[in-house]
């Protein structure tokens, strides 16, 4: 240890008649090592054995005041399984600590910068700002520690942190983390590096209130956790415009940290919109190396946005409104390379058109209008029912079912085939023929 300023009130004859009594003991401008190479911590003041000291003495030390500032503690642990390095700056921080063979109970508050925490290589937390109310418990008799109700404030994000276990196995620590109405961007903060990036690229806001907890299992340590998110934004590359979630709630389970395949998210309550698009619906995404998307989706749909949002080549405009109950499963590493990947998304769900239009680049004088019906999805075929409207002056009824139709949203070259029964009261050939020389660019 290196302390700069070190200050110290003590009543001299309190300590000479074995009250080990500090009233304050001040510390500034300085840094601290720690570090373990083995199964055990011990902390100072544990001088005497058992033998030595006799049934009937009891050693016991009372600092009513420690103050640090400015100072860096770096605890190094090098156990070859398990080696981890935290790295914290003292601000401005105060405690009162009681001492009492063989046990230690602290009440900690002030302001630490979390400077560095790596786990073999992994970067979980950098300069992190954090005011914090803790009390602690530690047993040197069975290396077990208790944190009770541990208040971290990271802007405006607080987090309530409890845990007990024995220090010699810090991975089988058990841990309860909660979050009241805590803002998103905030929260990041206290992510894993290589998570909290990720997430950045979406930039999420809200709020979130959840309850986490860490617990080892014979082998591993899994994580289970429950969350509800409130009038939260997101942002997709694909989408020119942030997605709103009004309220999003649901779970979070991984079996083993270690291996993030087994980890699994489930939304059972997602209520968001998109532009004039509003969306209810479950989710289950699974494998977080290579997620894998499930969902159940219902939602009314304004095609005139959509058609800004998510433009096709073939289409110049649309409008009108469909309600869709769409379900369908795909592999999310596409989609997060801005690409799409509709061949493994095998949908299923049923379209309610309403009063709906559309123009075609190809065709501009002939519009589609007043356009109602059923069409509905089976992984790659699609059913048209009572499909009715007009095309210039032109109306039709239109009955059948398409195959291998989802290449057609690639702009692929692949076929596609169907059987159809069209009817209609009054076409206009004079219509259609005139629009095949009508040009297509000024």
């Amino acid at each position: 240890a290196q302390i700069k300023c070190l200050e110290c009130a003590l009543n001299v004859l309190d300590f000479l008649k074995g009250h080990y009594i500090v009233k304050q003991l001040y510390a500034k401008h300085g840094k601290i090592d720690i570090t373990t190479s083995n199964n055990s911590l011990t902390l100072p003041l544990h001088t005497l054995d058992d033998k030595e000291r006799g049934p009937e003495l009891s050693f016991a030390f009372h600092l009513k005041k420690l103050q640090l500032e400015d100072i860096t503690i770096v605890y190094k642990h090098a156990q070859p399984s398990i080696q981890y390095i935290i790295k914290i700056k003292a601000k401005k921080l105060k405690s009162h600590l009681l001492f009492v063979q063989p046990q230690w109970n602290a009440h900690v508050a002030g302001e630490v910068v979390v400077q560095n925490i790596q786990k073999q290589g992994i970067t979980y937390a950098k300069n992190i700002p954090i005011t914090l109310h803790a009390t602690l418990s530690y047993d040197q008799a069975l290396q077990k520690l208790i944190v009770r109700d541990a208040q971290l404030q990271h802007q405006k994000a607080e987090i309530v942190l409890q845990g007990t276990g024995q220090v010699q196995k810090p991975m089988a620590m058990h841990w309860a983390m909660r979050g009241k109405n805590s803002d998103i961007q905030s929260l990041l903060g206290f992510f894993p590096h290589p998570w909290s990036s990720t997430l950045k690229r979406y930039t999420p806001t809200g709020h979130i209130s959840f309850d986490l907890r860490l617990h080892p299992t014979q082998q591993n340590r899994a994580m289970q956790a429950k969350f509800v998110v409130q009038n939260a934004c997101f942002t997709l590359a694909q989408v020119a415009q942030p997605i709103a979630l009004a309220q999003l709630a649901g779970s979070l389970s991984v079996p083993d940290l270690q291996h993030l395949q087994t980890a699994a998210v489930k939304i059972d309550t997602l209520h968001g919109s998109l532009e004039n698009n509003t969306i209810k619906g479950k989710f289950t995404l699974r494998d977080f190396t290579n997620p894998w998307l499930q969902s159940n989706v219902k939602a009314l749909l304004d095609l005139t946005t959509l058609a800004t949002l998510f433009p096709h080549a073939s289409v110049m405009a649309m409008q009108g409104k469909v309600k869709a109950n769409l379900c369908f499963e795909t592999s999310l590493a596409p989609l997060m390379h801005n690409a799409t990947q509709w061949k493994v998304m095998n949908p299923t769900g049923n379209f309610q058109i309403q009063q709906s239009g559309f123009t075609l680049k190809k065709y501009p004088h002939l519009p589609a209008q007043h356009i109602t019906g059923h069409v509905m999805i089976d992984h790659d075929q699609l059913m048209i029912q009572n499909l009715k409207g007009n095309i210039g002056k032109s109306d039709f009824v239109l009955n059948g079912w398409l195959k291998n139709w989802l290449p057609f949203l690639d702009n692929t070259q692949q076929k596609t085939y169907g059987n159809w029964q069209l009817c209609a009261n009054s076409i206009d050939l004079n219509e259609f023929l005139w629009a095949k020389h009508v040009p297509t660019s000024p």
